[in-house]
């Protein structure tokens, strides 16, 4: 049995594409006003929405006919410079004999450029770019073009060499009366932020940006059943493999449409039957994945989210909002409640960083459900009843409601020693 499920897989041929039909027509439209970002928590589908999105603009399976350069953002980018060279290096080939930078676009676009080469070669690549991106020569060879397009992901990773490179790049060629250059710009959320505290100036040509949250019931549904029938489709004849299909409804409730966590479910589950067949996919082969996710492939966020908000002073709101939020998946906070035991500046830093979500205008709910998920099993060995079966059996966590909740409260509270060595404990 094939296994159709890409969790470590970027998404960008529409087939494996699901949901996001809203936001890529927004972003196809905004992109007439100004650029854009990208912004979300890890795993929500980002990159592969960048993806589609660029092979949309570029006139895959659409109308659309820009021309894109792409890069991938990092670490060892420091200053504007580094920037300018990422994008440089992407557009154009060295020609060290002839001693010219040469950039092609296909067929269509032949552009060499011997005052670029030699700003490069002084290290000069901000100034190199900004020659050729404003040169009357480059440009009439762009015309064809709807939109001129630089899309940069990961940008979390050098938010203010970017804010640095958008300004000046943006600036130059607006004052030369050129206005087809537009970026994408994405990134784990907050880098937007970063780079306005960088330099404010930038959000004059970033006309909007578009926050990415987990998938609806229906293209978590379409996308599970999609994938499902997929593998079931590649079984021999010989084989006798059938599909309980209330794991579909299952699968979206306890990942709360996160794209990623649906991906890795899916997969387990078709991994499982594989390795430990029984003739049917079905809640079984679900019992094992919620350890394994929490404390396998996704152990390290959520070490690293857990261990930010204790030292953030944080946790303890936490488990108020887990308490809230009961034994019942996807999750659903109302504002009203979590109002009363958190101040609004600690509500938004919950959602700054990627933990809590807007559902509507009366609800919050956990971006990654299995975060959630984790904390719970962490104590799971403290009370009575095996948790991860009872939420594979129901779809939720019958206990967590009456006193489970209270006992994380009461049982997870950060302690710290205060200037006598005495321990104390805040909420």
């Amino acid at each position: 049995m094939r296994n159709p499920f890409i969790p470590s897989t970027i998404a960008a041929l529409p087939e494996d594409f699901f949901g996001r039909s809203f936001e890529l027509d927004g972003l196809s439209r905004a992109l007439e006003q100004g650029s854009v970002c990208i912004e979300g928590p890890s795993g929500i589908g980002k990159s592969s929405f960048l993806a589609r999105t660029m092979l949309h603009l570029e006139g895959f399976c659409s109308e659309e006919n820009s021309i894109i350069v792409s890069a991938i953002a990092h670490g060892d980018i420091k200053n504007v410079d580094d920037a300018a060279r990422l994008i440089l290096e992407k557009l154009s080939d060295i020609d060290e004999k002839q001693q010219k930078l040469s950039i092609g676009f296909g067929k269509l676009i032949k552009y060499e450029t011997s005052s670029g080469y030699s700003y490069f070669k002084d290290g000069r690549h901000l100034t190199a770019l900004t020659k050729i991106l404003a040169d009357k020569a480059f440009c009439q060879q762009l015309r064809s073009a709807a939109h001129f397009i630089i899309a940069i992901d990961e940008c979390e990773k050098c938010p203010a060499p970017i804010a640095k490179l958008m300004r000046t790049v943006n600036t130059e060629l607006q004052l030369n009366g050129i206005k087809s250059l537009k970026f994408i710009l994405s990134g784990v959320s907050p880098f937007y932020q970063e780079m306005k505290q960088e330099d404010l100036g930038v959000t004059r040509f970033v006309y909007e940006t578009f926050p990415l949250t987990p998938l609806g019931e229906s293209a978590s549904i379409e996308l599970l059943e999609t994938k499902f029938e997929e593998a079931m489709a590649s079984i021999d004849e010989s084989e006798n493999i059938d599909i309980d299909l209330d794991i579909i409804e299952l699968i979206y409730k306890i990942s709360g449409g996160h794209p990623h966590l649906l991906q890795l479910l899916g997969s387990h589950v078709i991994e499982h039957e594989v390795k430990n067949p029984d003739g049917i996919m079905d809640k079984r082969d679900l019992v094992d994945c919620l350890k394994t996710i929490c404390y396998g492939s996704r152990r390290q966020d959520y070490d690293l989210q857990i261990a930010h908000m204790k030292n953030e002073t944080k946790y303890s709101y936490f488990l108020n909002l887990l308490e809230l939020a009961g034994g019942e998946f996807p999750s659903v906070i109302a504002r009203t409640k979590a109002s009363e035991l958190i101040d609004s500046d600690d509500l938004n830093w919950f959602c700054s960083n990627n933990i809590i979500r807007l559902i509507d205008d009366n609800n919050y709910g956990f971006v990654d459900e299995f975060l959630r998920i984790r904390i719970i099993l962490d104590t799971q060995n403290d009370i009575s009843g095996n948790l991860e079966e009872e939420l594979i059996e129901s779809g939720q966590i019958d206990d967590l409601s009456d006193n489970y909740g209270m006992f994380l409260h009461n049982t997870g509270h950060d302690e710290n020693e205060d200037e006598d060595g005495d321990s104390y404990y805040y909420n």
